[in-house]
């Protein structure tokens, strides 16, 4: 009966709201809650992220609260809001304010649509509220709704240029290198095949990058920003482009050709994928048969990373003996074709019992040797196997150079990773 209020290997939504306030350096974001709403900042600021600045050591968080008690959630916060606000605005390095609220402020009723739009023309900075929808979405549904907010109001200047591209989707969960060189290799593949990336959401970059998004021609609209990219591409008259992920080399060749495909640029991707690989495959072949080919992986992470993920293992010769989403089951409705024809068992936000029952029968069946996770409440990765930490949350793994794990420098950087930790696991045995 324990099982069952045991904590489930997925985070709440307004983690994923202060992921991307965290990826968007000059926004403040004001959450009508009670006190734990800044404690959940800690969870990122420090330990997560160790290049995070959602906290302050004077006191000037990017985050803030209004504090409320049960005492005080009855009375009209209208005032006390509109005074947070406006102090907010007048931080220096402020260009967009996000009010949202947790669920005892929510069910009061304070209508925070209104709130926005008594304060906007009294402000030079943009101030936009985040949709709060604590109860019923995780992490992933707090981000892709952040986003979703930012392209409903920011201001998108310039014509679309055929030339020019942005992406709208980009999972930036933290602001160290492996996330920042995950940027530079999207634009230059990009670059590589003659376009020219504008506007990345998010990046790390401020309101001013993300609002050059109207001088682009095409949004790729990436997984984890889709409604994002659907409303950008309707204000600004651009062409949308719906993508995955190029994690792993099957997966960017064929995300690389899909964008070239869509502005006439076969033969620049045909040329740049060839370069690419001759590159790359001499420098990974050696490691295959000594330590990669019919390696069982467990993979406990972000599920819009399972598919190119499951693409990526098996071209290596892995076997993906299982997968463990940090997320709803409804990002995955229905399941790609990729994974149910593998007939691989996936769980959906499991308690670390339920985990630890599969790790059981894997072990039983074909053993594992290495384990692709992230650090959530959930299965602790004890074992004798090898692990690569991966994903949010990742707290005893930090990126203080460029590990990219994104495109063909990061189908490189990741095996790397891969290898390395399978020859420690050797080592010990």
């Amino acid at each position: 009966m324990l099982e069952a209020y045991t904590p489930q290997s997925n985070f709440p939504y307004l983690i994923g709201v202060y992921l991307a306030t965290n990826a968007l350096p000059d926004a403040y974001l004001y959450v009508d809650g009670p006190d734990c709403a800044f404690y959940k900042a800690q969870f990122i600021h420090g330990k997560h992220d160790q290049n995070s600045t959602l906290i302050d050591g004077e006191g000037n968080h990017r985050i803030r609260m209004s504090d409320v008690t049960v005492n005080r959630i009855v009375v009209d916060r209208t005032a006390l809001l509109k005074e947070a606000v406006v102090a907010m605005a007048e931080e220096k390095n402020c260009s967009v304010i996000m009010l949202t609220s947790m669920p005892m402020a929510t069910i009061t009723g304070t209508q925070y649509d209104l709130l926005v739009r008594d304060l906007r023309p009294g402000l030079d900075k943009l101030l936009l509220e985040v949709p709060a929808l604590s109860l019923s979405g995780d992490w992933l549904d707090g981000y892709g709704e952040t986003l979703a907010a930012l392209a409903q109001s920011i201001p998108c200047p310039g014509q679309p240029d055929p030339g020019k591209v942005a992406m709208v989707g980009y999972l930036m969960d933290r602001n160290e290198r492996d996330h920042t060189a995950n940027v530079r290799e999207l634009e230059r593949m990009v670059r590589g095949i003659g376009l020219e990336p504008v506007s990345i959401w998010l990046s790390g970059r401020p309101l001013e990058h993300l609002s050059r998004v109207g001088e682009a021609g095409t949004i790729i609209s990436l997984p984890h920003g889709r409604k994002a990219a659907r409303i950008l591409a309707q204000r600004t008259g651009a062409r949308l482009l719906e993508t995955g992920l190029p994690f792993g080399l099957k997966p960017t060749i064929d995300w690389l050709a899909q964008v070239a495909a869509g502005h006439n640029r076969e033969a620049e991707a045909g040329a740049f994928i060839e370069s690419e690989l001759s590159q790359a495959i001499p420098s990974i072949q050696w490691l295959l048969h000594r330590y990669l080919v019919e390696t069982n992986i467990l993979f406990i992470g972000d599920p819009l990373l399972f598919e190119p993920a499951v693409e990526f293992l098996s071209e290596l010769g892995c076997r993906v003996a299982g997968l463990v989403a940090v997320g709803r089951k409804a990002h995955l409705a229905p399941l790609p074709e990729a994974l149910t024809n593998r007939s691989i068992p996936t769980l959906f936000e499991a308690n670390p019992h339920d985990i630890e029952a599969l790790v059981a029968t894997l072990r039983g069946d074909r053993g594992i040797d290495l384990v692709i996770q992230s650090d959530t409440y959930g299965w602790p990765g004890e074992g004798n196997h090898a692990i690569v930490p991966f994903g949010l949350a990742c707290n005893w793994w930090h990126a203080i150079w460029d590990t990219p794990y994104l495109g063909f420098h990061g189908a490189l950087s990741f095996v790397d990773r891969m290898a390395n930790a399978l020859m420690t696991r050797h080592r010990r045995k």
